[in-house]
């Protein structure tokens, strides 16, 4: 059973190239918005896609480790990213668990870097500071 949200808690994602598209149906169909980079971009540069997301104000949901490189060792800003780490999880299982981890922390995905495993959520922030760059970190079971 979903968790649909109310018109207020739609979020607004775009799903990386290599995200399952069972699990970008899964969203829409609670009510979500989602762009899914392999409908209308294919071959898209990382840059670019973290580019687009941040236009949006989308969360961007990914399996590609690139993307905390470009965050945390480059600086890029970002609006949000959800990096699933579900290697040898069956895409039915990835749907169910983007959608809980969507349902529970809703809103509170904006701005954050989420590393989603099938046991965890670890939410970072990642700030400039005058001095240096600093981030946040929140680790909840899933």
């Amino acid at each position: 059973m979903y968790f649909i949200p109310s018109p207020r808690e739609s979020l607004t994602f775009i799903a990386d190239e290599n995200i399952d598209q069972i699990i970008v149906q899964g969203l829409r169909r609670i009510g979500h918005s989602v762009d899914h980079i392999g409908e209308f971009h294919a071959g898209m540069s990382d840059e670019d896609v973290l580019s687009l997301s941040r236009q949006r104000q989308a969360v961007l949901i990914t399996a590609d480790k690139d993307f905390g490189q470009l965050v945390f060792l480059h600086g890029q800003a970002y609006s949000g990213v959800m990096f699933l780490s579900l290697s040898g999880v069956s895409p039915e299982e990835k749907q169910q668990i983007v959608v809980d981890v969507v349902a529970t922390y809703g809103s509170q995905l904006v701005g954050e870097f989420a590393v989603v495993t099938p046991s965890s959520v670890r939410l970072r922030r990642f700030f400039q500071t005058d001095c240096a760059p600093r981030a946040l970190y929140l680790t909840a079971p899933r």
